[in-house]
């Protein structure tokens, strides 16, 4: 990546919380088509 650096103690909390949203985001798309069926 283009200037890339390593991540500081406010950039890793950063990711951690982008990677949070990612995972509720996965268990959201996985949860819809259960209860699609389930209607």
């Amino acid at each position: 990546l283009e200037g890339f650096k390593l991540p500081s103690k406010e950039g890793l909390s950063c990711v951690r919380s982008n990677l949070k949203g990612l995972q509720a985001a996965t268990v959201e798309r996985k949860s819809q088509p259960f209860e699609l069926e389930g209607a």
